[in-house]
């Protein structure tokens, strides 16, 4: 029983540190992450992987020491088939707790509470240990003949092992009533471990993907900046986009339908969405949680520690995302908000929450470093916000401090640009300019911005002070550079990393671009 518990704990203890290493400070990890597999599938794996790398170790010491114990007891050859079983399920157990330790370690080991609080949680332990496991102080003379009392005294200071509720007891139990004959305790001691088993398994491998998620991105959110650095090397300016999905979240990835998630999706169940008020974007769609003042309270302090947390990792730039049916575009826009409170009815009280976000926002961003809106510049023909209420709006956030505008539109209902039938290139710059003109701010366009030439000319023409791309850059990930060439810029190459330009300005130096081709 004690070796058992003490191999319990042990098996622990290593799954802990191992899953921990293997989740999160792993490459490969990394790399799966990048793949089109879910977190659940990824964790799931890990799990697996992890505790075969704790547990190897206690397999090869376990199993002489069960075939000497059924040699001394001369159990029955069923004995050697029985005994497996128990120390599977056995070995199960820890993994899926040391998981779970892993799991809450890296979601708050940054926490300097946490941090505070363990020390003296391990110091409290090892005191009592200490105090408890204490023997008997005895003289030289009483040494020699009370050594067997003081080993007595220690192995009943450990009854503890005797503890029914740990597992170390149930295969402990399974193991030796076996071999005595009482299958049918064994047989309880099996099911109450079989049982347990299956449950937290079952746990760990469907319901943790979603908290491995988070736990990354707690992990990744202490190492970003080192990668911003990075990019720093090459010139680069990194910007964050701070967003509350609102009534559109609780949905499946645009590629995998965009429908909203059921609560039989056990890769990752659906969860309560809210909004300004209970209203759905479509009858598919699930119904929100109308928000209380509360819940606005906590939204805009969230949206202030994002803003912290993106200053403390070295971002330059934070866009707040209040565009395409979002939480704050959904208080902006009346088709969403039908509130009776100061956060609707009026133009005044539908912009509230955006613009005390913003503050929240700015109370906590270096001023030095800008700030971008993104606005759905309208809504939807003949109904919702219009480009003068987005007019309006844009003066308003450049008095709250707002420094660019960020020129998007639609999306209150459904997807911003899959229930368009056709688009045109540059189809949102009109949004953009007006938005210059009109309300005196920086606006930047953005939407089927495709060639250097186009970009160009939108700037040039003072359409907007900035062009974003997104779809393109994902078509040809070096439009960049391809832009620099075509304007014949001397520096071109500098936008590619050594390598790619050592061998392009080698080629360069000899290629006739202007032979015709053999």
């Amino acid at each position: 029983f004690l070796l058992f518990a003490f191999l319990f704990f042990l098996l622990l203890l290593s799954n802990v540190i191992i899953n921990f290493t293997n989740l999160f400070r792993n490459r490969e990890t990394h790399f799966l992450l990048t793949l089109p597999v879910s977190h659940q599938v990824i964790f799931r794996w890990k799990i697996f992987e992890s505790g075969i790398l704790a547990s190897w170790a206690f397999l090869f010491l376990v199993a002489p020491l069960l075939i000497a114990y059924g040699e001394t007891y001369n159990s029955t050859w069923h004995f050697y088939l029985v005994t497996p079983l128990f120390i599977g399920m056995f070995v199960i157990l820890p993994g899926v707790l040391g998981s779970w330790v892993a799991l809450f370690l890296a979601r708050w080991l940054d926490r300097l509470a946490f941090q505070v609080a363990a020390m003296l949680v391990i110091i409290l332990v090892i005191v009592f240990i200490s105090s408890w496991l204490q023997p008997e102080i005895v003289t030289d003379e009483m040494l020699e003949t009370r050594v067997l009392d003081v080993v007595d005294r220690l192995l009943a200071r450990t009854q503890f092992s005797l503890f029914p509720f740990l597992p170390s007891y149930w295969v402990s139990s399974g193991i030796t009533q076996w071999i005595e004959g009482a299958m049918m305790g064994a047989l309880f001691f099996g099911l109450v471990l079989l049982s347990h088993t299956l449950f937290f398994g079952y746990i760990a491998t469907t319901r943790s993907g979603s908290m491995f998620f988070s736990s990354l991105s707690a992990v990744n959110s202490r190492g970003r900046k080192a990668s911003l650095w990075h990019f720093k090397e090459y010139n680069c300016v990194s910007g964050i986009q701070l967003a509350h999905a609102g009534r559109k979240a609780s949905f499946l990835r645009p590629w995998d339908g965009a429908s909203p998630i059921t609560k039989d999706d056990s890769d990752e169940p659906a969860w309560q969405t809210i909004g300004p008020s209970a209203i759905p974007i479509n009858d598919s769609s699930p119904i929100p949680k109308e928000m209380t003042i509360e819940d606005i309270e906590k939204v805009k302090s969230d949206f202030k520690k994002a803003a912290q947390r993106a200053d403390k990792a070295g971002f330059e730039i934070i866009e707040i995302h209040g565009a395409h049916g979002y939480l704050l575009h959904s208080f902006f826009s009346p088709i969403s908000n039908k509130r009776n409170d100061k956060y609707g009815g009026s133009f005044e009280n539908r912009t509230r929450f955006a613009l005390e976000t913003v503050a929240e926002i700015k109370s906590v961003w270096p001023e030095n470093k800008p700030i971008f809106f993104r606005i759905s510049s309208v809504d939807a023909p003949g109904e919702g916000a219009t480009i003068e209420d987005n007019v309006k709006f844009a003066k308003a956030l450049k008095l709250a401090g707002v420094d660019v505008i960020d020129c998007s539109s639609g999306g209150i209902t459904g997807s911003p640009i899959l229930n368009k039938s056709k688009i045109i290139p540059g189809f949102q710059v009109p949004y953009s300019e007006k938005i210059k003109n009109e309300a005196g701010i920086s606006s930047m366009a953005v939407g089927a911005i495709i060639n250097p030439d186009q970009a160009n000319d939108i700037i040039l023409n003072k359409r907007a002070d900035f062009v974003a791309l997104g779809r393109e850059l994902l078509a040809d990930t070096q439009w960049v550079y391809k832009a620099a060439t075509f304007f014949n810029l001397e520096n071109a190459k500098s936008f590619l990393p050594d390598s790619y330009s050592f061998y392009l300005s080698r080629r360069d130096d000899f290629l006739d671009r202007s032979a015709k081709p053999a």
